[in-house]
């Protein structure tokens, strides 16, 4: 039975992104709404890709500091 509980967490993985898939196809054929829903939309969709930008910037910074920092922790 203990060998079966490594399957639990790929099945519930695998549960999740058929979920996501099938939420995803339902807000694909919502209507996009009129020409000021459609340029607010596009501001959000620019501000939302200049935030990303910026954490993945950061978070870049973190990895390479912490690979740095754990490869000479483990050379000592």
């Amino acid at each position: 039975m203990e060998s079966m509980m490594i399957y639990v967490p790929i099945a519930m993985a695998l549960l999740g992104l058929a979920f996501m898939a099938v939420k995803r196809a339902w807000v694909l054929k919502q209507d996009a709404g009129d020409g000021k829903m459609k340029e607010i939309s596009d501001y959000i969709y620019e501000g939302a890709l200049a935030f990303l930008k910026a954490e993945y910037r950061l978070l870049t910074f973190f990895v390479i500091g912490a690979s740095i920092a754990l490869a000479a922790i483990s050379q000592v």
